[in-house]
């Protein structure tokens, strides 16, 4: 196989150079493109997983938050009213405590 590369000489004529490769050299070259390949889609895919597991792990991260909050705000709503936990947790609680007696003076 003979494959051909062109070039300008330096009184600006064009040439072009034929070298010569043999079948071996080609499938050689065939070869070591396709490990190439190869090797890098490997990378990529051990690169997603952890890209994935990363992600994960931040809204894991986000989820315990948010629950934290939600046990923070029922254990204030606990120790500052009448001593139990809401019925339902679908807002804010309905005002069943007692308010405060108007200034008689």
């Amino acid at each position: 196989m003979k494959s051909g590369a062109q070039g300008k000489a330096s009184d600006g004529s064009v040439y072009t150079e034929w070298v010569s490769v043999n079948s071996r050299e080609a499938g050689f070259t065939y070869l070591t493109v396709l490990f190439a390949v190869a090797f890098m889609g490997l990378g990529l895919a051990l690169a997603g997983e952890v890209w994935q597991t990363a992600l994960a792990r931040d809204r894991e991260i986000e989820l315990l938050y948010a629950g934290n909050q939600y046990r923070r705000a029922i254990e204030r709503y606990y120790v500052s009213g009448p001593r139990q936990f809401p019925g339902t947790l679908r807002g804010p609680p309905e005002k069943t405590r007692a308010s405060p007696a108007p200034n008689a003076t």
